[in-house]
């Protein structure tokens, strides 16, 4: 909200700045009323959180149902824990963290979008720093840091844009395989979710290992091959081949069919 105030103020002038924000109040007022009924219905209250009522569990008796201050502690988890920290999951995003020096000499990015996603990155950051269920990652893999995955992108692409073209294709090439190694095997534990003994597995190096072992693979192929009614009617490494072979087929369909000999490919299915 403050980011749009600053923005309009400063391409259109203050004035119909305090009208338009009325404007944006208004349109909120009907969600955030919604929200509001729904948890008075719900809990009994409209404006305390669910977690009020939430039943005593590992860290609610810390601060206020789980939430304190700000913690070091926590912090450095957030940032560098070898299972869910922000740094380890994806290395690119420590590009963010040069952004103000490398945008203040060639002002690749306008000053108030680098503040705002910034700030926003920071906020988050700083919030679930008091959240002690932070810790509560340890077989997930980062899930609390994720909104502020595509503002830190838009400051990485500002570092990115100043490097040699050999670099940014290499860390463009590692950043994306390791990306789809987490996105295709999501559990970075080892396979342990006992909440007495997290500290098992190699972290974030987990699904890496499992992809580049085990082959390709697919959440969902994954779950149902797991499921008693499925077990025994899929074989997970095929289905997810044949699934990705169906749809680089599809892709060049798409957006190359003079690569691809449609009518000749149908003909050789009857």
């Amino acid at each position: 909200m403050a980011y749009a105030i600053v923005k309009y103020s400063r391409e259109h002038g203050k004035p119909g700045v305090l009208g338009l924000t009325f404007i944006y109040a208004a349109g909120a007022l009907g969600p955030v009323a919604v929200l509001w009924f729904y948890q008075w219905r719900s809990f009994g209250h409209p404006f305390r959180p669910p977690q009020h009522w939430m039943p005593p569990v590992e860290y609610s008796d810390q601060g206020y149902q789980g939430v304190a201050w700000p913690q070091w502690s926590l912090a450095t988890s957030l940032a560098f824990d070898y299972r869910f920290g922000l740094f380890t999951t994806c290395p690119l995003f420590l590009l963010a963290v040069v952004a103000p020096f490398v945008n203040r000499r060639w002002r690749l990015l306008p000053r108030a979008e680098l503040v705002m996603c910034l700030g926003v990155s920071a906020a988050l950051f700083l919030f679930f720093s008091c959240v002690q269920y932070t810790r509560w990652q340890f077989n997930t893999g980062i899930r609390y840091l994720s909104p502020a995955f595509p503002f830190l992108f838009l400051a990485v692409v500002s570092v990115l844009r100043k490097l040699p073209p050999l670099s940014v294709r290499s860390i463009s090439v590692a950043s994306v395989a390791i990306a789809w190694c987490m996105a295709m095997v999501r559990d970075v534990s080892g396979g342990k979710v006992d909440l007495t003994d997290p500290d098992t597995g190699l972290g974030v190096l987990d699904p890496i290992r499992t992809v580049f072992t085990s082959g390709l693979q697919l959440p969902a192929i994954t779950t149902l091959s797991r499921m008693d009614a499925y077990r025994h009617l899929i074989d997970p490494n095929f289905a997810t081949l044949l699934l990705f072979v169906l749809a680089a087929v599809l892709v060049l369909v798409v957006w190359k069919p003079k690569a691809l000999n449609v009518g000749r490919l149908i003909s050789a299915f009857r």
